[in-house]
């Protein structure tokens, strides 16, 4: 489902960066460092907060996913705030899914039904991981990091490891050319020109070194301009006119090279399903550095989920599970929330402040957007919020495991003697197959090949997962073996010999999440922008997180910064003192325009 992992030069990764290379420590929608302003404050008095209501405050979280779980967290080790988690589903995670499989005496394999890559520069998420010892390992077989092959219009394409395209000449062509446009758009993210800067990693590289003023206008500018030209264009018409450009490409492109760079995309998954996203939402993926060196977590992500609910447990949080809240209303200065439980019956309970941290489509579902209560002076949201939240587009995705007797694709778990391929890619109903070791490392370095192997057979995106919906899972299966045994029949006869457990999810399709995450089409960037500053919004005490309000769609640092966004927002408005230099006050939301057209400077 990808085959560029990244440009020429663009890896991140610590042992091979060199050091003239910029590695950002924001998200460039916000330029703020969520991660120091956290772990400054763990440091100073343990909270986000420097003090607590004068008087006892209740604060409800609907959403137990990374979004709700984060701001629970947070808002639980402020004095005199006491905060419930209201859960419509019967586990605490969200898409923080994962399934665990017993393996002796060898580490639990696991299915990540949800996130399971995790970029390092994922800050925020990091500081959590780093926080509660869960080590990660960048052994993620992505394509092109290991021995990989290919299934193009029935052709198998050998891709070897450390490989930055496939061995063939077309997709060497291709490959090479889109390195040369995120360069012309971005710069060069391993020797940024400092000394005559021009593009957005040279700005953002000075402002890093020497963060004044001056310097962050440039970082600004150099976004902004992109935002301006971009901000209305899909993904595929962006790409496509690119590579007409003769300063950029070989050769102009063919409607045929767009069909080989969709179908096999661009670092961790097939880009055809979603062509027609907005291509700043891909410029983000680069510019934020989302899209390589990713790693999985050795315990799962799951890991984080048990930590986060111990210390919950420990600080009192209320914790409801099967409880769907169906409507949110002001009344008597208070939020009163309508919670309808697994037995049939509604209760009523009352906030006085709420965080909202489920998808948009959740959100809708629960009356958001409607018409707010004609006794309140002020509205539940704004109307540009609630705009939003009917626009914002959620990407669909399919994702198919299994366990197998054995890690066969090793050469010695296998009758050939030879390593068999970690990653297969096709343009096939199957799309991606990535295959997992949760073990760790020998002492010597080399990998665990003992114990139970995890497939991932199928992870699909899109119109992609959209067909296969209507298939069992023993139709799914049978579809992607005939795809298989045309790249490799051996693998093929060993993954149906030994496979065991067997786990299946499609996102837009599972209760009270309606989609996997989200992705903009063009022209929502002023919905996204008016859904991620709605925590600023005066006069209201509901909040907005989650990865579908954030400037980090389908990734944890999205749901995390948000949860951030909204735990100082709700702490503050019902009278705590947040501490200082917070996204209450530091991320101004004039910063950029998203606006269409760009409504002029701000």
């Amino acid at each position: 489902m990808s085959f560029i992992t990244m440009p020429h030069g663009f890896i991140r990764n610590k042992t091979k960066a060199k050091s003239t290379s910029f590695t950002p420590a924001s998200m460039i929608d916000v330029l703020y460092d969520y991660q120091h302003f956290l772990s400054t404050n763990e440091k100073h008095n343990g909270t986000i907060a420097q003090s607590g209501p004068e008087s006892l405050k209740r604060i409800a979280i609907i959403g137990a996913g990374a979004g709700g779980l984060i701001a629970a967290y947070e808002l639980s080790k402020i004095a005199n705030i006491n905060v419930s988690l209201i859960e419509a589903s019967d586990r605490l995670g969200g898409r923080m899914d994962s399934i665990y499989i017993a393996d002796g005496d060898l580490n639990d394999k696991v299915f990540e039904m949800g996130c399971m890559r995790f970029p390092p520069t994922s800050h925020t998420l990091y500081y959590y991981l780093n926080k509660f010892d869960l080590p990660t390992t960048p052994n993620f077989p992505d394509p092109g990091i290991v021995n990989t092959k290919l299934l193009y219009q029935n052709k198998v394409i050998d891709w070897p490891a450390n490989s930055a395209t496939p061995i063939n000449a077309d997709f060497e062509r291709i490959g090479h050319d889109f390195s040369n446009m995120v360069v012309y758009l971005l710069g060069d993210v391993n020797n940024p020109n400092i000394t005559a800067p021009s593009k957005l990693f040279d700005y953002w590289h000075i402002y890093q070194t020497s963060p004044t003023e001056n310097n962050k206008k440039q970082v600004v500018s150099a976004w902004q301009t992109l935002i301006n030209q971009y901000g209305t264009t899909s993904y595929f018409d962006a790409v496509y006119s690119l590579a007409q450009n003769s300063e950029i490409v070989s050769k102009p492109w063919t409607q045929e090279d767009m069909n080989k760079f969709g179908a096999l995309g661009v670092g961790s998954g097939g880009f055809d399903p979603i062509y027609n996203v907005n291509f700043v939402e891909v410029l983000r993926l680069f510019a934020n550095g989302w899209e390589d060196n990713q790693e999985l977590v050795l315990s799962g992500i799951g890991a984080l989920v048990d930590a986060l609910s111990d210390s919950l447990n420990e600080h009192g949080v209320e914790v409801q599970l099967n409880s769907k809240v169906t409507e949110i209303a002001k009344q008597d200065g208070k939020y009163r929330i309508t919670i309808s439980q697994e037995c049939g019956d509604n209760t009523v309970e009352y906030y006085d402040a709420v965080i909202v941290a489920t998808t948009t489509r959740a959100m809708e579902l629960m009356g958001l957007t409607l018409k707010a209560d004609v006794y309140d002076e002020y509205p539940i949201l704004h109307q540009s919020a609630k705009t939003s939240i009917r626009n914002l587009h959620l990407m669909n995705s399919s994702k198919f495991f299994v366990t197998t007797a054995s890690k066969f694709w090793y050469a010695a778990n296998n009758p050939t003697g030879l390593d068999l391929p970690f990653n297969i890619q096709t343009d096939e109903l199957m799309r991606g197959l990535y295959c997992l070791n949760y073990d760790k490392d020998l002492d010597d370095g080399r990998p665990n090949t003992e114990g139970k192997g995890v497939v991932l057979i199928s992870y699909v995106w899109g119109d992609d997962s959209t067909k296969i919906l209507g298939l069992s899972n023993a139709e799914r299966y049978q579809q992607f073996l005939l795809a298989i045994k045309e790249v490799d029949s051996t693998f093929a006869n060993l993954l149906e010999n030994q496979t065991e457990k067997i786990d299946v999810i499609d996102w837009e399709s599972e209760p009270h999440y309606h989609g996997a995450f989200k992705l903009n089409y063009p022209g929502q960037e002023q919905d996204n922008h008016a859904a991620f500053f709605q925590y600023q919004a005066k006069e209201q005490g509901v909040f907005l997180a989650g990865d579908s309000v954030s400037w980090a769609g389908g990734w944890l640092e999205g749901a995390m910064s948000t949860a951030i966004n909204s735990a100082c927002a709700a702490a503050a408005y019902v009278g705590a003192t947040v501490a200082d230099n917070s996204p209450l006050t530091e991320i101004a939301s004039h910063m950029y325009k998203y606006d269409i057209p760009p409504k002029g400077p701000r």
